[in-house]
């Protein structure tokens, strides 16, 4: 018999006015980094696996087409923590982050990254980078703005 794990990694994008009224919405596929591949073999033989937990998600102004090698984004310019995970389905994980009216206006956002690990902070290209997304449609965030995303992760037997 032969079994697959599939892992699939996606970016729900909502802008929201000041008013709370949605502007626009975007569901957006990332590829997942080969730590990934590291991180599940870890996991299976280590009895203290390197922080797997998302930490924090980082934007950035890059154009670089995504690759599974890269380990961080072509050119960070702001980081926010997760702030809420849903694990209520039984094969998804939903992470959470609000993009503020006064946060990220000063750069077209181009490009996303999620990244965990010990070693993830709030400095800029710290962590282990899951995923990245270039952004076929650049979000030019202003302070009227606030974005709500949620980036979930799938995984199918």
């Amino acid at each position: 018999m032969i079994e697959n794990i599939t892992l699939k990694g996606q970016y729900t994008i909502q802008a929201i006015d000041r008013k709370g009224s949605i502007l626009w919405q975007r569901e957006v596929d990332n590829m997942l980094m080969n730590t990934v591949k590291s991180f599940y073999k870890t996991a299976l033989v280590s009895e203290s696996s390197p922080g797997f937990k998302l930490k924090y998600f980082a934007f950035g102004d890059g154009t670089t087409a995504p690759s599974r090698n890269q380990t961080q984004l072509a050119s960070e310019k702001f980081r926010k923590q997760t702030t809420a995970f849903d694990t209520s389905a039984a094969s998804s994980v939903k992470s959470t982050i609000v993009v503020g009216y006064d946060d990220a206006n000063d750069f077209i956002i181009r490009e996303i990254g999620a990244f965990c690990g010990d070693g993830a902070t709030a400095a800029a290209n710290t962590g282990i980078m899951l995923s990245r997304v270039v952004l076929s449609e650049p979000i030019e965030k202003n302070e009227n703005m606030q974005l709500n995303i949620v980036r979930t992760d799938t995984v199918s037997i």
